[in-house]
């Protein structure tokens, strides 16, 4: 293994978020020697690193920084060269709300080139149509008739989850802590409660509609039906899309 940062080459990459900073590992198919670059955003927390295939291929960080804040950064390089949006996901004046932390990024599909989703602390989902430049709510989350009674876990309250279904992009899911799956099929308008059979033996009702203390939810991209829900009291697979 080399380090520093270098020039990334390689068929492989991984890309690492920690408190120091974003790294990028790349390797070539068989996995046997890795080259290490970075680190990309020194000093800062980089708590989600992720590759947007899209438009030529950018990496996107979600940089949290001590003193100017959180940001979406993007490098079209592999992190040779950085630059920020021209508006990062902020609340509205008249909220009263501050975006503390980003948690988590996705892209979204190849049939919406444009189109890009940040989850952030305190629990809120934001949406960007121009790849990141500028960002606007997704209201039908932030606005939910039980938000609340929504509850912070011990790393805040936060969205640090998201799927989309590959099929119909008005359809995905975001995971909240300590709330748990919320599901919408009409691109964020309304959202449902997806937690039924979820055990959460902490409280009075081990089996609330909402309240679980949950840390990530995934699924295969060769079966979108599938959901796999993880926390404190164990791995929970829905096959029924949640």
């Amino acid at each position: 293994m080399t380090t520093g940062s270098g020039s990334v080459k390689g068929d492989v990459l991984l890309l690492v978020g920690t408190r120091k900073g974003g790294f990028i590992l790349s390797s070539d198919k068989s996995l046997r020697t890795w080259a290490l670059a970075g680190p990309d955003g020194a000093g800062s927390e980089v708590f989600h690193f992720v590759y947007d295939p899209r438009n030529g291929g950018r990496v996107v960080a979600a940089v949290n920084q001590m003193i100017w804040g959180p940001e979406i950064q993007f490098s079209d390089d592999l992190g040779g060269a950085w630059t920020s949006g021209q508006r990062q996901p902020r609340f509205s004046g008249d909220s009263g709300q501050i975006v503390d932390r980003l948690w988590h990024i996705e892209p979204g599909e190849e049939s919406e080139p444009g189109v890009m989703y940040v989850g952030v602390q305190p629990a809120a989902l934001f949406r960007s149509d121009d790849s990141g430049d500028t960002w606007s709510g997704v209201k039908g989350l932030s606005t939910h008739p039980t938000r609340d009674q929504w509850q912070p876990g011990l790393g805040g309250l936060c969205l640090h989850s998201m799927v989309i279904d590959p099929r119909d992009t008005n359809r995905f899911w975001v995971g909240m802590s300590a709330v748990g799956v919320f599901g919408t099929s009409d691109g964020g308008e309304n959202w449902q409660p997806m937690n039924q059979g979820v055990r959460a033996d902490f409280l009075p009702d081990p089996f609330p509609e909402f309240g679980h203390c949950f840390h990530k939810l995934l699924s295969p991209k060769s079966q979108p039906d599938v959901l796999y829900q993880q926390n404190h009291c164990g791995v929970f697979p829905s096959d029924s899309a949640g």
